[in-house]
C-alpha cells in the first residue's frame, strides 16, 4: 500500500521556538566530517524575465513529466502552497487547480516583471487562487503558514541559501514539506543544462541538512531532474517511514550495506550495493571517490567523475556503473573480473577539490569575467587529473587528449583552468613548463584571459 507523504497539520512543539532561534543564530550549523563533507554549489545567475517564454515552451510538460511531479506532490483541496521562484507560474497554475477554492497558492518571485507575466497567464487562462508575492533574494516573504514550499529549478540560483532556508522553516507547518526539482549532476541526463544549473542529491541534502531539514523522499522517475522531498528534522509527522540518507562509505562501515566492486573498463566501475536494513536507503558519495585495485593487483587507481547516487529498497540490491577517470596516464586499467576497493576522500583532499571543480564545469577567466564553462568531456577531465594530481609532463599525455574534435591543447588548458578553480596551484606542475606550446594558438578568449592572469601572477 502506498504511504502518503502528506501529513495533517500539527501543532509546533514548544521546544521548536528555541531550536529555530538556535538555527538562525548559526549555533546548530555543525560542519560535516571530512569523509562526509561536500564542496558547496556555485550559485547560478538567476534567470531573467526576458527568458520567461522558455518556461512556457510547448514541450515542457513532456520534458519534465509534470504529470508525475503533480502525482508525487499529492496536493489536496484546502492546502496552502508557496511556489518560490514561480516565474510565469507554470507549476503555480497547475497547483491552483488541485488545492481548489479553499486553498491558496503563493506565486513568489524576486522579479516584478515575472509576476506581471504570471498575472497575464492567469488572466488568459482564468485561473483563480494564486496570490503574487514580490520577494527579495534573501527573504521569500511567504505570507503565512504553508503546507508545501516548492522550488522548481530555483534553489541553485540562490546566492545565500541559509537566510532563505531559515524563512522557509519559519513558514512551514509541521507535517509540511519542501520539494525541490533540480537537474541531475550525477549522470548525463542533465547535461543539456549548464553545469551551474544542476545539483546532486548529496549537495542538496547536505546544504539543507545544515539548515535543519532532512530527506524524507526521493523520486527518481523524472527524465532529467531529481525530485527531492525534505521536512524539518524535528517534525514528528515524519518520525517513521520515508527514506534514510547516508554517505555510502559510512553506511558500509556501519553495516547497513554490503558492497561488491569490479572493474569494467577505463571509463566505468561496476558497483553492486546490498541493503542490509529494513529502510529504503539513499546513498551518496563525493566526486573524487577512489577505486583501487585489490591486494596483489597492479591496476591504476580510478576516480569517480561525479557525485555518486544509489537508491536501494529494503533487503534488496542495486547495481550502478560509476563513471571514472584513470588516475595515471600510463595506466593498467581493470577488467570486468578484477575486484576493486573503494576509498573515501576528505573535502580538503586534492582529489575531492579537483573533481568537485570538474563536476562544477566552470572557471573564472578574470576579475571582470566571473565565470566561463569548460567542455565536460573525459579528455578535459583526464587532463586535469593527469597533469595536476599526477604531475604528467605535456609530452606524456598530449597524444591521449586530442580526440572528439577537441584539440589536445584545449583539453589541457581547460583542465588546468578547472584545477585552478579547485584551489590547486597549476603553475607548480611540470606541464606549466610547456605553456608556450599549449596557450598561444588558443582561440578561446576566456582561456587566454585565464592563462594571462596566471602568467602575470607568476612573474618573478
Amino acid at each position: 500500500m502506498k504511504t502518503s507523504l502528506y501529513r495533517p497539520r500539527m501543532p509546533r512543539p514548544p521546544a521548536t521556538a528555541a531550536l529555530l532561534r538556535a538555527i538562525m543564530a548559526g549555533l546548530l550549523l555543525v560542519p560535516a566530517s571530512p569523509a562526509n563533507a561536500q564542496q558547496a554549489q556555485v550559485p547560478a545567475e538567476p534567470m531573467s524575465y526576458l527568458g520567461g517564454q522558455w518556461l512556457e515552451r510547448d514541450d515542457r510538460d513532456r520534458q519534465e513529466r509534470s504529470d508525475r511531479v503533480l502525482a508525487h506532490l499529492e496536493l489536496a483541496p484546502g492546502m496552502r502552497v508557496a511556489d518560490l521562484g514561480t516565474g510565469t507560474g507554470f507549476y503555480a497554475r497547475r497547483f491552483a487547480a488541485k488545492v481548489g477554492a479553499d486553498g491558496v497558492v503563493y506565486g513568489i518571485d524576486i522579479q516584478p516583471e515575472m509576476l506581471a507575466l504570471l498575472e497575464q497567464k492567469t488572466a488568459e487562462e482564468g485561473v483563480k487562487g494564486i496570490v503574487p508575492v514580490l520577494s527579495t533574494p534573501n527573504d521569500p516573504k511567504i505570507p503565512g503558514p504553508v503546507d508545501l514550499v516548492f522550488l522548481a529549478d530555483v534553489y541553485h540560483e540562490i546566492a545565500e541559501p541559509l537566510p532563505v532556508q531559515q524563512h522557509v522553516r519559519e513558514a512551514l507547518e509541521y507535517g509540511g514539506r519542501v520539494v525541490l526539482l533540480e537537474y541531475r549532476a550525477e549522470d548525463e541526463t542533465g547535461d543539456g543544462i549548464k553545469p551551474d544549473h544542476r545539483m546532486s542529491v548529496r549537495q542538496v541534502v547536505q546544504e539543507w541538512g545544515r539548515a535543519g531539514f532532512r530527506l524524507v523522499e526521493l523520486h527518481t522517475d523524472l527524465p532529467s531532474q531529481h525530485m527531492i522531498v525534505l521536512a524539518q528534522d524535528d517534525d514528528p509527522a515524519f518520525a517513521e517511514g520515508g527514506v534514510q540518507h547516508h554517505d555510502l562509505l559510512e553506511a558500509r562501515a556501519a553495516g547497513r550495506v554490503g558492497l561488491e566492486i569490479s572493474g569494467d573498463s577505463e571509463t566505468e566501475v561496476r558497483l553492486r550495493v546490498r541493503n542490509l536494513t529494513r529502510d529504503r536507503l539513499v546513498l551518496t558519495a563525493a566526486a573524487g571517490t577512489r577505486f583501487v585495485g585489490g591486494p596483489g593487483t597492479t591496476q591504476t587507481e580510478m576516480l569517480a567523475r561525479r557525485d555518486l547516487l544509489v537508491v536501494v529498497r529494503e533487503g534488496r540490491s542495486e547495481e550502478i556503473d560509476v563513471a571514472v577517470i584513470p588516475r595515471r596516464w600510463d595506466r593498467k586499467t581493470p577488467g570486468g573480473r578484477d575486484s576493486l576497493e573503494i576509498r573515501a576522500v576528505g573535502a580538503d583532499d586534492p582529489e575531492a577539490r579537483l573533481m568537485a571543480a570538474v563536476q562544477g564545469g566552470m572557471f573564472k577567466p578574470s576579475p571582470t569575467v566571473p565565470r566561463a564553462y569548460a567542455p565536460q568531456t573525459p579528455e578535459v577531465e583526464r587532463a586535469a587529473v593527469w597533469m595536476v594530481l599526477e604531475d604528467a609532463a605535456w609530452a606524456n599525455v598530449r597524444d591521449d587528449l586530442g580526440v572528439r574534435g577537441l584539440p589536445a591543447e584545449y583539453a589541457a588548458a581547460f583542465g588546468l583552468a578547472l584545477a585552478s578553480e579547485g584551489g590547486l596551484d597549476v603553475t607548480s606542475r611540470p606541464v606549466w613548463l610547456s605553456r608556450a606550446e599549449i596557450f598561444p594558438g588558443l582561440q578561446s578568449e576566456e582561456l587566454r584571459r585565464w592563462a594571462l592572469g596566471w602568467m602575470i601572477r607568476r612573474r618573478p
